[in-house]
């Protein structure tokens, strides 16, 4: 669904998604891990600043874009400064029961922005509609940890990736695994909200049950609401 990317829109652009994949024999109940093998940025990317959207809306209230071409292994700021690559992408989810809205997240995924979320990384999710539904969408070729423009380096790229299906096994929140890492994502409508959610579902057990991930655990926590899907505020 390739949309142009608009600055000047109200709120978050609906950004280019692929799928969905529908999962044989997945069910409510279940759980699915997507291993992201390969993520490779290319064409010209582009940043912005979006109309009354990200951290700095008050001293930056006209949208701007600029182009952030992609080429010779970097992402070029404004075609002229060279930016190291960390191809990621935005959105790996499955299906809510109330359909996807862009922009939201929630316990299925969503839009999370998580820089983490690259090649080699693991994603753990659960699944709410039968045949799960995974897709995947707003891929970057660069995103900072604060994303404080709302944006990264929004670009195409081509995405491989393996869907594992887990029968009978609960996931209560997207689990990502990365780097000798487990980071479980908490939410909130408030940054201190989502740390004590994050912090509270820690550790593997209480948010994947049963078993555990072998892996060293860590936190993620994320600013967005948790009681059902709701819109993505500025971090």
């Amino acid at each position: 669904m390739p949309t142009p990317f608009t600055p000047a829109c109200d709120g978050h652009p609906l950004a280019p998604i692929a799928g969905p994949v529908r999962v044989r024999g997945a069910e409510p109940g279940d759980a699915v891990v997507v291993e992201l093998l390969e993520i490779t940025p290319h064409g010209e990317g582009i940043t912005a600043i979006l109309r009354d959207f990200g951290v700095l809306r008050r001293e930056f209230r006209e949208p701007r874009a600029l182009s952030c071409p992609v080429r010779d292994g970097r992402a070029w700021f404004g075609g002229r400064i060279p930016l190291r690559l960390n191809p990621n992408l935005g959105t790996v989810s499955t299906m809510p029961p109330e359909g996807y809205k862009p922009s939201y997240a929630g316990p299925y995924e969503g839009d999370f922005d998580q820089k983490d979320v690259k090649a080699g990384s693991r994603v753990h999710l659960p699944v709410l509609v039968p045949g799960a539904l995974v897709f995947f969408a707003d891929p970057h070729a660069a995103i900072s940890d604060g994303i404080v423009t709302g944006t990264g380096v929004e670009c195409t790229s081509t995405v491989r990736a393996r869907i594992t299906l887990h029968k009978g096994r609960v996931v209560e929140r997207p689990i990502v695994e990365v780097d000798e890492t487990v980071q479980v994502l908490g939410f909130g409508p408030t940054v201190e909200a989502a740390t004590e959610d994050a912090t509270r579902r820690r550790s593997p057990s209480s948010a994947w049950r049963p078993g555990a991930i072998p892996r060293r655990p860590t936190c993620s926590s994320l600013s967005w609401v948790s009681s059902g899907s709701a819109r993505r505020p500025a971090r």
